[in-house]
């Protein structure tokens, strides 16, 4: 069918004590009944990859600022095991006094 689906129900009733039966019947395009979902759909993963995008950011820079203070750490422990038993501004530090 031309310009999607169309879903159909119908539903039986009886008015008051009438003996006949009518029934109730409803024909919607299923565009209009899945629009809302979809805008909805679309918001969801649009947030979802922005607050992803924001927290790997944030991670970035977090981990980025760690691994700055272990290569700190690392240089240091690498002078003492090249026999520097102190650290330069220790060294320094002696000199000046």
């Amino acid at each position: 069918m031309k310009g999607g689906d169309t879903l159909k129900y119908y539903q039986p009733f009886k008015v008051e004590d009438a003996e006949q039966v009518c029934f109730l019947g409803l024909n919607v395009k299923e565009k209009e009944i899945t629009a809302a979902s979809d805008a909805v759909f679309a918001i969801v993963v649009v947030a979802f990859v922005v607050t992803a995008i924001i927290i790997l950011a944030i991670l970035f820079f977090i981990i980025q600022g760690v691994v700055k203070e272990m290569n700190k750490g690392v240089s240091a422990m690498q002078n003492i095991a090249q026999g520097d038993g102190h650290s330069r501004k220790e060294r320094r530090h002696h000199q000046v006094a």
